[in-house]
């Protein structure tokens, strides 16, 4: 609740509070997880101040590959065997936001059955 209260005060404290509370419903730390939620808090925090913009794109990313993971029934951390043409499928859609997961797959994290 103090979080929402300093969202509402707006500047730099607010779009930090804002942040926090995107963070909190992506993970579901104190409140439950909710990804939806949590990017319309990041985009509030980068309206509120544009300085935001890294954090930001680094917890929409970090959504993106969340929700990558539940479409794609990967479990992320853990090695994962995906066909090569559901790789090649995930590539034509996703196209450039396909690349953070090529370092999975060079690490053998990500491993193409």
């Amino acid at each position: 609740e103090v979080l929402r209260w300093a969202a509402a005060g707006g500047g730099e404290a607010g779009a930090r509070a804002l942040y926090t509370l995107g963070s909190m419903h992506r993970t579901g730390d104190g409140v439950p997880r909710d990804l939806h939620l949590a990017k319309r808090y990041y985009a509030e925090a980068y309206e509120a101040d544009q300085s935001a913009w890294l954090p930001v794109m680094a917890g929409l990313a970090h959504i993106r590959l969340l929700r990558l993971c539940e479409r794609w029934e990967v479990v992320c951390g853990v090695e994962v065997l995906l066909h090569p043409e559901l790789w090649a499928q995930l590539q034509a859609r996703l196209g450039a936001a396909a690349a953070p997961l090529r370092p999975l797959m060079d690490s053998n994290l990500l491993v193409l059955a």
